[in-house]
């Protein structure tokens, strides 16, 4: 087993160390810029959540109505999706993604009634999709802290020559801001994000897992009931799932690197599982494919940024000192 698994296990652990940050910006970007530019167009799911919290947030639902205030929300998560796909402007897209994940929540305490089935303790399938983007924040700082690192110093600002007046000023401290020479230590940023992500992982994938286990209704159970008996029966796959699930969130919390390594290798168990509706009833991930998703749909795609968290973390797990290898990416 050693002699077969060794090879094995070195190629997973390189492939974490060389894709696994870059994998988590790249899903972070392709989920924020797929579910932002879904809002103006009219067909995101995100309404049924975004607009009884709008109506029961009285200020500001007199200020703007539903939907601009919806098309700008989406334009927003459009624009950070783009900012994370380059380096040099992730720091100001993960500050923006921040403010607006913070604005997410509100949901969670304005319409309880239709976040939770037993508030606190469980939550309903937007309720789930309102909570994971903890980890997704986190994962954004994480990007944040490791890109940071991979940034070649930059000692003058190009362009600045050809800006007057008071902009030169803020345009050029916004790209000293988004450069490698910035005052905040990258390092310290780093670890504090990546603990942030591995408690909010482990959080996460307790919580759900605890739910499935206990056949509390959760966002996993639809997963289970579009997938053919033949290939296997839901009352296998539900308890497997949240058997799964426990497993990756306990693993999250022994503080070791083997530990964090087993719950990498759970994870693409776990994804390849939860993805199954994809293959098996599209029609319940998509209201029209690939571009309009259901409520469902959207919530397994978040998944996407879980996993590329768990890679990370453990790849920074087993990080040690070496020669940065500088990109313009």
């Amino acid at each position: 087993m050693e002699r077969v698994g060794g090879p094995i296990d070195e190629l997973f652990r390189s492939f974490e160390q060389q894709y696994g940050c870059r994998i988590l910006r790249y899903s972070l970007a392709f989920v924020f810029f797929w579910f932002g530019i879904t809002k103006p167009l009219g067909i995101s799911p995100a309404n049924q959540v975004v607009r009884p919290a709008l109506a029961h947030t009285p200020v500001l639902s007199e200020l703007i109505s539903f939907p601009l205030f919806f098309s700008l929300l989406g334009l927003w998560e459009a624009l950070v999706g783009v900012g994370l796909l380059w380096r040099r402007t992730v720091r100001v897209a993960v500050g923006c993604m921040c403010l607006q994940m913070a604005a997410t929540f509100t949901p969670l305490f304005v319409i309880p009634d239709q976040t939770f089935q037993w508030w606190p303790l469980v939550p309903s399938t937007p309720g789930f999709y309102i909570m994971k983007n903890f980890a997704l924040a986190t994962a954004g700082l994480v990007v944040a802290a490791l890109e940071s690192d991979r940034l070649p110093p930059q000692k003058d600002v190009p362009w600045s020559r050809y800006i007057r007046g008071p902009w030169r000023g803020i345009l050029s401290g916004v790209s000293r801001a988004t450069s490698r020479n910035v005052t905040v230590e990258t390092s310290v940023l780093r670890d504090l994000s990546l603990t942030g992500l591995h408690a909010g992982l482990a959080i996460v994938f307790l919580w759900s897992g605890i739910l499935m286990v206990t056949t509390s209704p959760t966002p996993g159970h639809w997963i289970a009931s579009v997938v053919p008996n033949i290939l296997v029966a839901n009352n296998v796959l539900i308890p497997l799932l949240g058997v799964l699930e426990l497993a990756i969130g306990l693993y999250l919390l022994i503080p070791s690197f083997r530990a964090t390594h087993v719950a990498a290798y759970l994870s693409i168990g776990y994804i390849g599982m939860a993805m199954l509706p994809v293959v098996f009833h599209p029609a319940q991930v998509f209201v029209s494919f690939p571009f309009e998703p259901t409520f469902e749909g959207v919530y397994i795609f978040k998944d996407l940024i879980l996993i590329a968290g768990i890679l990370t973390i453990d790849a920074n797990k087993r990080r040690t000192p070496s020669t940065v290898r500088y990109s313009t990416d």
